[in-house]
């Protein structure tokens, strides 16, 4: 497995309620092809988002962000850099 980063935007802005339903969609997709979700980082505005996941490849993620109607800007395979 790869780590796959995911670059969404969402019109309207993600809130509360949004964000909890779109993790109750999500998560059934990404268990069905056996993606791990890693972590997301929200903008402020609700506006963007990068996601981290352990998968195959970025088509599967695609195909999982496609399937629950979002957006995805960019999406691509990333190596783990740390200050260490």
């Amino acid at each position: 497995m790869v780590h796959v980063v995911i670059e969404a935007t969402y019109n309207p802005p993600l809130n509360d309620e949004t964000m909890e339903a779109l993790e109750k969609k999500i998560t059934p997709c990404l268990k069905a092809r056996n993606l791990i979700w890693i972590r997301s980082l929200i903008s402020r505005d609700g506006r963007r988002s990068v996601c981290e996941y352990k998968a195959a490849d970025t088509e599967t993620v695609r195909e999982v962000y496609r399937q629950i109607g979002i957006n995805v800007k960019s999406a691509w395979v990333a190596e783990i850099v740390s200050p260490d």
